[in-house]
């Protein structure tokens, strides 16, 4: 696993109207040859179906500070890590019926991960109820187009953030299992397998294999 990008769950708080309206500016942030962006009030409108100007302004403006709250996390295979926000500030001027934005000068992080993270994979995040199996839906979906993943056992811990009294046992049945259960709906043929040492007569657990059908990735 070279990286994977980590979903905030601060997107719990997120409504479909919020969901769209982060891909569309996301699109344009990827677009834009600099990081100073205009947006015209009006573009929105196929986004929030609202007739009264006052009130579809202000759910504009809810969406934007939903977004401009969001921080996202990238962990690489050294297990270096990184924390980024997309925008970093944001003006709705009535004089010319637009949006400011000004985005992260970093942004280049989020650029190099997201052909992974598009609306379905954030609709599906949303809709997991498992604390491990949303945690490992983050790390699969970087990875979907691959089509496998392995771990080993001290890797998993850290990066479900398995409580260290967890034996195996616990780990089969409360972290593999659920993701299994919950996870198979979204990775065809999900199979999980143990990755095993021969110590004599002893087969200790040392990690965990991954497999499932590859997925193409999409444009949002």
């Amino acid at each position: 696993m070279d990286y994977f990008l980590e979903y905030s769950d601060y997107f719990k708080e997120f409504k479909i109207t919020d969901i769209r309206m982060l891909f569309y500016i996301i699109k344009k942030i990827k677009n834009s040859e600099n990081d100073n962006i205009k947006l015209k009030l009006s573009n929105f409108r196929n986004i929030i179906q609202e007739t009264n100007y006052a009130t579809y302004i202000e759910k504009i403006k809810s969406s934007l500070n939903k977004i401009f709250s969001l921080n996202f996390g990238i962990y690489n295979k050294n297990n270096d890590y990184s924390r980024f926000s997309i925008i970093i500030y944001y003006s709705i001027q009535s004089y010319d019926q637009s949006l400011y934005i000004i985005r992260n000068p970093k942004i280049y992080h989020f650029i190099e991960y997201s052909a992974t993270w598009d609306s379905e994979g954030l609709y599906n995040f949303l809709s997991i109820r498992g604390l491990y199996s949303r945690r490992m839906f983050s790390i699969l979906n970087s990875h979907k187009q691959f089509g496998y993943e392995e771990f080993d056992l001290k890797r998993l811990k850290e990066l479900l953030k398995i409580p260290k009294t967890y034996d195996i046992s616990a780990i089969q049945n409360r972290v593999i299992k659920p993701i299994k259960r919950d996870l198979q709906k979204y990775f065809v043929n999900l199979k999980i397998s143990s990755k095993k040492d021969n110590i004599g007569k002893s087969h200790i657990v040392n990690g965990y294999k991954f497999y499932w059908n590859p997925r193409s990735l999409k444009e949002y």
